[in-house]
């Protein structure tokens, strides 16, 4: 009972909240991104790792562009793949706090663009990777994730196998 309330998920559902009330991103779960992932048009779902690059060699979701987190608007737009118009943004960092303030910065250009469901995953890689959902490194499915420091680690919830 006390894992529940003070492990790796009570803590990560907390800092999820406190995104929410920070920024007020719109936000997909990992549940429904996972559906997004798995539906027929890949090219209609843009995803974004609003990572450092080691953190994305480490891994990452299957088909995301990392993206620098201080990167301005102008080299953002410049980076910008052509994209279907209505096709769906979903940005994510290790818990959501970064990829949120990246979206903010960056939601007029993908406006502009005619992208206008732009979506923060709740809780980022690591509500991803809590749930027991796969993530890939340049070999595929890896068990490995970076903690991005050792107090934001202690957000996330080992896994047995340690690929």
């Amino acid at each position: 009972m006390l894992a529940e309330l003070f492990g790796p998920g009570a803590r990560l559902s907390a800092v999820e909240s406190l995104v929410d009330l920070l920024h007020h991103p719109p936000s997909v779960t990992a549940k429904r991104l996972e559906e997004l992932m798995n539906q027929h048009d890949p090219d209609a779902l843009l995803l974004f790792d609003v990572r450092e690059p080691e953190e994305f060699r480490m891994s990452h979701l299957k088909g995301a562009i990392r993206i620098d987190p201080a990167i301005s608007p102008e080299a953002f737009a410049e980076q910008l793949p052509q994209t279907p118009e209505g096709s769906t943004v979903v940005a994510y960092c290790s818990v959501g706090e970064r990829s949120a303030v990246l979206l903010q910065r960056v939601r007029n250009i993908l406006e502009e663009r005619g992208l206008t469901s732009i979506l923060n995953l709740r809780g980022g890689i690591f509500r991803w990777y809590n749930d027991g959902r796969i993530v890939v490194d340049e070999h595929g499915p890896t068990d490995r994730i970076h903690p991005y420091d050792t107090i934001w680690g202690t957000l996330i919830e080992a896994r047995s196998s340690g690929k």
